[in-house]
């Protein structure tokens, strides 16, 4: 950057400047409560909005695979959970609560007499003091698996890259896998989604129902994939 100014971590990421501002907490959603995708719309986002849902408790897991754009500032998310048990699982009945994070925009308030705030050229506010900053307590990126013949309620358990996964955690999780799993003339998709297991790794399964195809497979074949990015929160933070 030629002028402004610019944050560096120690190892020299840009932490700030005018084209990595801030990402801040717009707000907390609650899906409907289908047993299928459960979603929600949310306004007021300037880009794509970074989500995060609630952990269910043991037993239950869930993802957020897909963020549908309406037009203008508006985005409709879509959640899954499921909980765990033998195949094939059951969708889980309730609402699910999303912590939604996104860039500062014109409609932001930022100025309330206090504090310190960032702008970039065109005056338009990149960091400030008086909103809640995305402060993210875990990282994971997924290792690839493939198995087949075994089960898609447990695909991986994996030790998640860097940071702890705290009790009250919220997860951003989207696509990251899929399991086939034969059925009664024909077989089905399922997504996968994930849960806490401790306070360093998570669990990660069939999540969600994607769609049937047949004739029969052999066996249940699950496929994470590798290089996909979770991140976890503290939602307590933001409650």
């Amino acid at each position: 950057m030629s002028f402004g100014l610019s944050i560096e971590s120690l190892d020299q990421r840009i932490l700030l400047d005018e084209s990595h501002p801030g990402m801040f907490f717009k707000g907390k959603y609650t899906t409907n409560s289908t047993n299928g995708l459960k979603t929600v719309t949310i306004t007021d986002c300037n880009t794509m909005p970074i989500v995060f849902a609630k952990n269910l408790g043991s037993g239950i897991k869930i993802s957020t695979p897909q963020i549908t754009y309406n037009g203008g500032t508006s985005w409709t998310i879509g959640a899954f959970a499921i909980i765990e048990g033998n195949e094939p699982q059951q969708p889980y009945a309730g609402s699910v609560e999303l912590y939604v994070f996104d860039i500062l925009g014109s409609s932001d308030t930022v100025n309330s007499g206090y504090g310190m705030n960032v702008y970039d050229g065109s005056g338009q506010a990149i960091f400030t003091t008086n909103k809640k900053l995305l402060k993210i307590s875990g990282y994971h990126t997924t290792q690839q698996v493939f198995t087949s013949g075994g089960s898609s309620n447990q695909v991986a358990i994996q030790t998640i890259t860097s940071g702890t996964i705290p009790i009250t955690c919220a997860i951003c999780c989207s696509a990251i896998g899929s399991s086939l799993v034969p059925g009664p003339g024909s077989s089905f998709f399922f997504t996968h989604g994930v849960r806490r297991y401790d306070s360093s790794s998570i669990k990660i399964g069939t999540c969600g129902y994607l769609g049937s195809s047949g004739p029969n497979v052999a066996g249940v074949e699950n496929r994470l994939s590798g290089n996909q990015h979770l991140m976890f929160i503290d939602h307590q933070l933001y409650d």
